[in-house]
């Protein structure tokens, strides 16, 4: 094993052992808070959450010195946005922490996800405790659960940030076949460096988030590479396949500049895609920079807060290697780490995930207070 496989093993280990801990020692305690104190559970929670997504980009930081550059409008914090990107790798998501880290914070993240995510052990828990949103691709079951989970949200009053990447499936060869066919079908261009968007449920969103008053801007984020293109995922975080550089255009719409009705919607995002498209093409066959193109100056991201970085890191080692010593001392700590996991597994069986519970627990803690005042 090189020494680029070694590092590129040592934090997916890492990320792995982390996600353990998190999802198991720290969160797995706290789910019977969201039936008993729920704005407790989601906040508590959700700093863990953001804990951690922004841990494997640190990682990948401190391992490999990979930078992370932006231009254009930058993140404000405690803003209520909905963020889209095209979708060029699996690990898209991951790297845009980069730009939260640094403008604002990841705690307050919630990512529209395939549901094949959802049941991952570790990774998929945590993701259901942070209430992520995991979606079928069948347009008729993830309507209902889309306005579930935005209801959740909204009858708690709980401020969040959205990401969704409304192509559907990120930049591979199947992704290109459909994207091709329905441009064929619909007599569009082909595209070479993005895919055609499927755009209802991006009008949905925002149409749900605007009626309930829980959005204030829509970002339109391009995520581009610069040299390495991680296209397998993890595997290549794990052969040490990890970019040096890679670079985010960011703009900012405030949600009034953005149209009303669906029709108008739908085509806001087409158009948004189709300039992806040709400034994708500029930096793939010019000098890979988005620098020149738009107003402003490229700022380096990973020059920047370097100490949130090892922060992180050291938080999240010393959490391991204090839950490993009581797991290897403590009897109780070991099978309560037992059941948590079984709870888990059940849950997502039986139940669908404690996503579900935690919904439907807070919506019928909400019928309860509505009859109890009504009556």
């Amino acid at each position: 094993m090189n020494y680029a496989k070694l590092k590129g093993f040592g934090a997916l280990f890492f990320s792995f052992l982390s996600a353990f801990v998190g999802s198991v020692l720290l969160m797995g305690p706290m789910l019977p808070l969201m039936i008993l104190a729920p704005q407790v559970y989601r906040r508590v929670t959700d700093l863990i959450i953001g804990m951690w997504l922004a841990l494997p980009m640190s990682l990948l930081e401190t391992f490999f010195g990979t930078q992370f550059k932006a231009i254009g409008d930058k993140l404000k914090p405690n803003e209520r946005s909905l963020f889209i990107m095209n979708h060029r790798t699996r690990l898209d998501w991951l790297f845009f922490i980069a730009c939260l880290l640094r403008h604002t914070q990841p705690s307050n993240l919630k990512i529209i996800l395939k549901n094949q995510l959802k049941s991952a052990p570790c990774l998929g828990w945590a993701m259901q405790v942070a209430c992520f949103i995991f979606l079928a691709r069948q347009w008729a079951k993830d309507c209902v659960w889309l306005t579930s989970v935005l209801k959740y949200f909204s009858e708690m009053r709980y401020d969040f940030q959205l990401l969704l990447f409304p192509e559907g499936i990120n930049f591979c060869r199947t992704g290109q076949e459909i994207s091709n066919a329905y441009a064929q079908k619909h007599d569009l261009p082909r595209y070479k460096y993005v895919l055609h968007p499927h755009t209802t449920g991006f009008s949905f969103t925002v149409d749900y988030l605007r009626q309930t008053k829980m959005i204030d801007t829509v970002y339109d984020v391009t995520v581009a590479y610069c040299d390495t293109v991680p296209e397998k995922g993890e595997i290549d975080i794990f052969r040490g396949n990890i970019p040096k550089e890679m670079q985010f255009l960011i703009h900012k719409y405030p949600i009034s500049a953005l149209p009303q009705n669906k029709e108008d919607l739908d085509n806001w995002c087409v158009e948004k895609w189709k300039e992806k498209e040709h400034r994708l093409e500029k930096f793939y066959t010019g000098n890979k920079t988005f620098e020149g193109q738009e107003d402003g100056k490229l700022e380096n991201l990973s020059s920047q807060s370097v100490w949130k970085v090892y922060f992180i890191i050291a938080c999240w080692l010393y959490a391991v290697l204090f839950s490993a010593w009581l797991l290897c001392t403590s009897s109780f700590v070991l099978w309560g780490s037992i059941v948590i996991m079984t709870a888990f597994v059940v849950i997502g069986k039986y139940f669908g995930g404690v996503d579900n519970i935690s919904i439907a627990s807070f919506n019928f803690t909400q019928d309860l207070t509505h009859k109890a005042r009504t009556t």
